[in-house]
């Protein structure tokens, strides 16, 4: 049992940490030795009543030699010592051994280490509109950090499976808060605004330059709300990432940029001028979605971790909404989040047949629909403003996102499919249950399959996630691929998948799969069966001596990569066995069957969603027959 498994109510030490310039008996201690405790679970200090009694109880300070029976029960018990003292812990450093097991972890206090000082944001381009005077820059948070070295360390035992206070400082270079201060200073997560709600500007002020928001999504909620009440729509533009965190965003208009109607006509223009010709009447129909109005709100992060507005463009070049329509455009009529791609974000490298501007609409509002439904569903949608309408769609729905919250430590993104729809990648990304059955955790219809449409699409399962990275990813062998992925999920272990080995094979040995019956089966046996390193370089060898393959680049090159993907070399990286599953699904051949180039866009989310529902029915009936089976068996027993 855990001596803190909740924060001790009635334990006292002598050695409490002080303010700074007081002394300490033993500010800094490392352990000397690794004496057993008299009774485990027990701190070498006793725990004596207060004499106050249970309100007045206090925990006591932390004491070299103490064990806790978990990681966490170190933190509650450091956190609540914290509390009393007056400042706030955060968790920092730990190691963990071949297993995954943490074997040490080190808290300190929040002050812990200095801020960088911000880099000097680059002016704006001058624009022409009524725009806000520049702000003078935010005031720093007064010693958010002080370089603080107040810290406890625990490392963990494995004779006694506990962890063991090795290290323990106790004091602070900064003055310490109240302890009712100290537990207003922990973060919450029913926390929203900087800006109290009751405290917020009427929408019609528009933002200003002092306004400070919690998170991106507040400050996007809030300039939506102005949006609604002036008479447009907004979308999320451009976005800059630094360590996974989102430095700065431009919400814009949603009438920013030119539609590509209006690229066409102005293209057809010039072409008549060119040839001498005059330029033909403007096309029917509606008037252009994208005007180029420059109206936006520009946020960036301050050294305190909150966004502060930092531009705001407030004039319009079209005419606004009022008050009985406004509710009818796109960004207040929304449930749920979906979001564009600027002209610079996506890859603009020419494949297939681009979509058609009714099919991309008719795919939006099928998604829409789904949402309907679904008010959990999380879709984005990237559109790229050249001469093809291009998109790329990637959706989730709720199922998928819980599926991926218990089973998402594995994810493949399984790009087998090759291409559909006018041409275009299909992929999958997909995780294993714990009854080694295939999980189905978002889908995407891309542009093509280079980095940037790549790292778009990662991106965004990464956002419909909610930012929680997978243990493992696996992956096809290409470098694209690879170079994506190590920038969306810096933290996790990248590996490619020798399902899409074997099939990109067959395209790239194609004529030998066609000349040999049993190269196949031979490659399988590399791919999926060798365990041992001997038996798979011995393997490998009688492959290529045998099939006389040994000038094919695609080969020598996956080779020179074999600790990616071959299993001898993979064994310490956590994979769920998800490759035998892929091999073995139904819905994978079922996929690659139904889903052609002759399909329309909207006929292809019909029949996938399709397929996906029957897919999830058979794994629900699975489930239920094999408990059937299982009490069955049960009453058997039982009856006998």
């Amino acid at each position: 049992m855990s001596t803190t498994a909740h924060p001790p109510a009635s334990l006292s030490g002598d050695s409490s940490p002080t303010t700074s310039g007081s002394s300490s008996p033993s500010s800094s201690a490392a352990v000397a030795g690794s004496e057993e405790p008299a009774l485990l679970g027990q701190a070498t200090s006793t725990s004596t009543p207060s004499a106050a009694g249970d309100d007045a109880a206090v925990p006591s300070s932390p004491q070299m030699g103490m064990y806790f029976e978990t990681e966490d029960d170190a933190y509650e018990f450091y956190k609540a010592y914290a509390a009393r003292l007056g400042f706030v812990v955060r968790k920092s450093n730990k190691s963990k051994n071949s297993r995954h097991t943490v074997t040490r972890r080190l808290f300190v206090c929040s002050k812990q280490g200095f801020r960088q000082e911000p880099k000097k944001p680059q002016d704006e381009t001058n624009a022409t509109d009524v725009t806000v005077a520049a702000s003078p820059p935010p005031p720093r948070c007064p010693d958010s950090r002080t370089g603080c070295l107040a810290s406890l360390t625990i490392k963990l035992l494995p004779s006694a499976n506990a962890f063991r206070v090795t290290e323990f400082v106790a004091e602070h270079n900064h003055p310490l808060a109240s302890a009712v201060s100290a537990v207003a200073m922990i973060p919450s997560s029913s926390s929203h605004h900087t800006i109290a709600a009751a405290s917020l500007p009427d929408p019609r002020d528009g933002p200003r330059p002092e306004m400070h928001f919690e998170t991106e999504d507040d400050a996007y909620a809030f300039y939506n709300r102005y949006a609604e009440h002036v008479g447009f729509s907004v979308r999320r533009s451009y976005k800059k990432r630094k360590h996974g965190v989102i430095v700065s965003r431009i919400f814009v208009c949603s009438r920013e940029g030119v539609s590509d109607r209006a690229k066409h006509d102005g293209l057809a223009s010039i072409s008549a001028n060119a040839g001498g010709g005059a330029p033909g009447p403007p096309r029917p129909g509606p008037p252009p979605t994208r005007t180029g109005c420059q109206a936006r709100m520009v946020i960036k992060i301050t050294p305190c971790r909150t966004y502060r507005v930092a531009k705001f463009i407030a004039e319009h070049n079209h005419p606004l909404a009022n008050s009985e329509t406004v509710h009818k455009l796109r960004s207040h009529k929304m449930r749920a989040r979906g979001h564009e791609l600027g002209p610079g974000e996506l890859h603009r490298r020419k494949q297939g047949k681009g979509v058609q501007l009714g099919d991309a609409g008719a795919a939006l509002e099928y998604l829409e629909g789904l949402q309907v439904g679904n008010p959990s569903l999380y879709y984005a949608v990237g559109m790229a403003p050249d001469g093809n309408l291009a998109v790329n769609f990637f959706w989730a729905d709720a199922k998928s996102i819980i599926d991926f919250r218990s089973f998402g430590d594995v994810v493949c993104f399984d790009t087998t499919y090759g291409l559909n729809v006018y041409g275009r990648p299909f992929a999958l990304f997909v995780g294993v249950d714990n009854h080694k059955q295939l999980l189905v955790l978002g889908a995407a219809l891309l542009y093509d399959d280079g980095i940037q449409s790549l790292k778009w699409v990662f991106q965004a399962f990464d956002d419909a996630m909610r930012d929680r990275q997978p243990k493992t990813i696996l992956i096809d062998e290409r470098s694209e691929c690879a170079i994506a992925a190590a920038e969306v999920w810096p933290g996790s272990n990248h590996c490619t998948s020798v399902w899409h080995i074997y099939h990109s094979s067959k395209r790239h040995l194609k004529q030998v799969f066609e000349s040999s019956k049993s190269f196949g089966n031979a490659l399988s046996q590399c791919l999926f069966d060798c365990e041992d390193e001997m038996e798979f370089l011995s393997a490998w060898e009688k492959l290529i001596e045998k099939h006389d393959i040994g000038e094919s680049e695609w080969l020598s090159r996956l080779f020179l990569e074999k600790e990616k993907w071959a299993l001898p070399y993979r064994r310490t990286v956590f994979s769920a066995d998800i490759l035998s599953t892929l091999r073995k699904d139904s819905m994978i051949n079922e996929l690659k069957r139904e889903l052609n180039e002759q399909e329309d866009i909207l006929l292809f989310f019909k029949r996938y969603e399709t397929m996906l529902e029957e897919h999830r029915s058979k794994k629900l009936q699975a489930d239920v027959d094999g408990n059937q089976c299982g009490w069955d068996s049960v009453r058997v027993q039982n009856n006998t």
